[in-house]
């Protein structure tokens, strides 16, 4: 155990270091922080686990002191039990669905809590604070769009419409926060589901992840989440924008689901499948219409998965 804890420690925390003090790596490492954590939880159980992410946590406390660094603790915190939530969920048996929104649900309240508790210690409302946040949070986007030497055009424009887009941004921010922590939860199921087998660590049976659907009951939700943009009423609109927002991200990776079945079917080259992936992170729309299939797909079925499978004769 002390051995397992102390490797575990050392690239636990290793992992952490890099995030935070390497700028190029870190955007593209921070989605990764719950991975180390939950191996360290499947390996050593809970003891071991917590003990490794608490030590790596310190160690990454006394470097930053040590050279005076200004990372933010808060995501490693966050991400960090995130791993220990994903672990604890894994451990159900749970179906793919279940596993990745409850753990998506239990890291967004706790990321809820902390905003409250800090909010609180400000001074200030949650919603101030969160807009507080935002507006930083898109400053510091349209600082780096003018870096990029992104068209003075839509710099322009980006830089007129700031207020308003932090308010939207802070109106869904609900929505916004679970749709990324469920990213985040489902990057690292099926990272560790990878690595689990390839360690023979015991890790849930979700079958075919190609063949994943939502429930066909989230329809009615997302019907009634339209109708409810309709109602002139803040609150009712708030509430209807941010289960809209859901139930999109839900038929999102229904769409993904499809696609993946069929690259399958086709035996597509990988290239093809990066294109895909990569045209969706540069195309906002794409992203709808790949919803809009996901959607779609509870009435045309696209990979025929309600069709019974053919009978077998077995008279000679």
């Amino acid at each position: 155990m002390i051995r397992g804890i102390f490797r575990g420690t050392l690239t636990t925390s290793l992992f952490f270091l890099t995030v935070a003090l390497v700028p190029f790596l870190s955007s593209m490492l921070l989605i990764f922080i719950p991975f180390p954590v939950c191996f360290s939880f499947a390996k050593l159980g809970r003891t071991g686990g917590l003990a490794v992410l608490i030590f790596s946590l310190l160690i990454l406390v006394v470097v930053q002191h040590t050279i005076a660094s200004q990372v933010s603790m808060t995501a490693f915190i966050i991400l960090g039990g995130l791993g220990m939530i994903i672990s604890e969920f894994l451990k159900r048996n749970l179906t793919v669905g279940w596993t990745v929104s409850l753990a998506a649900a239990t890291g967004t309240l706790i990321m809820g809590t902390m905003i409250l508790a800090s909010s609180m210690m400000h001074g200030k409302t949650p919603g101030d604070h969160i807009y507080h946040y935002v507006q930083a949070m898109v400053a510091e986007n349209i600082k780096l769009y003018g870096e990029l030497d992104l068209p003075a055009e839509q710099l322009k424009f980006l830089k007129d419409n700031s207020t308003r887009i932090a308010r939207v941004l802070k109106y869904t921010f609900p929505a916004l926060s679970l749709i990324g922590i469920s990213i985040i939860v489902l990057i690292n199921v099926l990272v560790s589901r990878a690595v689990f087998r390839l360690r023979a660590i015991p890790f849930p049976d979700f079958g075919n992840l190609t063949r994943w659907k939502a429930v066909e009951h989230l329809v009615w939700l997302f019907i009634l989440s339209g109708i409810g943009l309709l109602i002139p009423l803040a609150e009712i609109k708030f509430l209807s924008l941010n289960i809209l927002a859901i139930c999109l991200f839900v038929y999102f990776l229904q769409g993904l689901a499809i696609g993946e079945f069929f690259f399958h079917k086709r035996k597509a080259p990988f290239f093809l499948r990066f294109l895909f992936y990569f045209l969706i992170m540069i195309q906002q729309y794409l992203m709808l219409l790949i919803a809009a299939a996901g959607l779609f797909d509870l009435w045309l079925d696209f990979r025929k998965l309600s069709t019974p499978a053919p009978k077998v004769n077995k008279n000679p």
